[in-house]
């Protein structure tokens, strides 16, 4: 279990988040919901050392395991073809060209091939939201983050994409804040409720508890 303890987070004198504490099952898919300026974002970027901060759970967390935060902003270098920039981060994270292959070839249910040949500047925000899952399954970090990744899909290829992640969190541990909760319960693990930078309830999967109840009020 990962865990974060005890965090705040102030902001010009306005707390962000007020001495939040959850729990990560390692190899899951945790969601973080709750409505806009709830602090999911925050909560993010904290845990992946994007935003400084002395709490000894996040330095704990980033000494033990490698975290990576994604959204399209990942997406650099404008001018590579998505297939460009698929083989630039294969390199770097020293994945073989077959293991690149297979993903390609898994991602081939949701029309990825149709773009591998366009420019990154020139993709739609589905295109780019299903080419950040491609370049996540191709890191070698061990904790991924997804800021609101669901946003531009359309229901098939969010289906197939959580149809996914159930099958990627044997090698990875996935958190995920989203507004998104539809069917959540085929690939959720575990759900936390954060609300005016405050952890209301977190809800785990295998103790058996209702994650129909992963709900909030806005």
């Amino acid at each position: 279990m990962i865990k974060v303890e005890n965090l705040n987070y102030i902001i010009k004198d306005k707390k962000i988040l007020k001495n939040v504490s959850f729990d990560i099952p390692k190899n899951s898919v945790t969601l973080l919901i709750g409505p806009n300026g709830a602090g999911k974002t925050t909560t993010l970027e904290l845990i992946a050392g994007i935003r400084k901060n002395n709490n000894e759970s996040l330095q704990l967390i980033n000494k033990n395991y490698k975290v990576l935060l994604l959204d399209s902003s990942y997406l650099i270098f404008d001018e590579l073809t998505a297939n460009e920039f698929l083989s630039f981060i294969s390199e770097l994270n020293n994945v073989s060209i077959n293991y690149l292959n297979d993903v390609i070839k898994e991602f081939r249910k949701i029309n990825v091939h149709s773009f591998l040949d366009t420019r990154l500047k020139y993709l739609s925000k589905g295109e780019k939201q299903k080419l950040v899952f491609m370049t996540a399954f191709l890191s070698n970090a061990d904790i991924l983050l997804f800021d609101e990744p669901f946003n531009g899909l359309d229901i098939y290829s969010l289906k197939i994409i959580k149809e996914m992640l159930n099958i990627y969190k044997k090698k990875y541990t996935f958190v995920i804040a989203t507004h998104d909760i539809h069917d959540f319960s085929t690939y959720v693990d575990s759900c936390i409720i954060l609300k005016e930078g405050e952890v209301i309830r977190q809800l785990f999967k295998n103790k058996g508890e209702g994650l129909f109840e992963c709900k909030y009020d806005n």
